[in-house]
This record gives C-alpha cells, structure tokens and sequence, in this order.
C-alpha cells in the first residue's frame, strides 16, 4: 500500500499514542470479527495491512521478546492459532486464509485488556 498522508498511518508518539488503526472493518460489518480457533472466541478482525505501531509496540503486542528462527516464529503461530487450523489446503477465505490476521487480531485484543493499552490506541476511519 503506497501512503501519501503519513500522519494517518502512523501512531502519533507525541499523544501517547503507540498504535495507530485505519480503514479496518467496522463492527457491524460481515468482517468486523475473526475467529481465533484455538480460543474458541472471535474478536475484532484488524487487517494487517491496516495497523501501526512501533516494532517495540509489536513486541510488546505478540507477546514475543525475540524471534531466534522461522521454525521458533511457526512454533509460536501454532501454539496460539492450534496446528489443527494450519492444516489443509489454504482456500480463499478459509480460517487459514486469514490465520496472521487471526493471531495479529487476537494478540492486539489481549494487549488492550492489559495495562489500559487501548489509552495508547487511535483508529482513522474509513
């Protein structure tokens, strides 16, 4: 995605701010929420190509300190998404199809309820 106005893309340090949201699904919408299969529960879906933050926030977000290789970065997708969903054929539309936005969305959903995090989050409308 190529931006122009940069300041409605990137969380603004100088307000506290540490994640920034923009044209994601609304609530009410077909997509508003993703199921994360492993936690039997939905939450709101925030599509990758939509979120901002800092690679500390994301850190801090994902819940991961370091990432040592590909095969520690698939073991942590699996231990939270469950190896069941990341088997079979990746179809459009499918629970895999979605499943790093499904992680992303998840992981952004317990960030907010820890530490009053979502002081430090905007969302741009559509």
């Amino acid at each position: 995605m190529l931006s122009f106005n940069l300041s409605q893309h990137i969380p603004n340090a100088n307000n506290g701010e540490k994640l920034k949201v923009y044209n994601s699904y609304q609530k009410n919408s077909k997509f508003g929420y993703i199921k994360v299969p492993k936690q039997k529960q939905k939450v709101l879906h925030y599509p990758l190509n939509t979120i901002a933050a800092s690679m500390e926030t994301w850190r801090d977000i994902m819940g991961i300190a370091q990432i040592n290789d590909s095969s520690h970065l698939s073991q942590v997708i699996i231990d939270e998404l469950g190896a069941k969903m990341l088997q079979g054929p990746q179809l459009r539309n499918s629970e895999l199809w979605f499943a790093d936005e499904a992680l992303a969305s998840y992981k952004i959903d317990l960030w907010f309820k820890k530490s009053n995090n979502s002081a430090h989050f905007s969302h741009y409308p559509h």
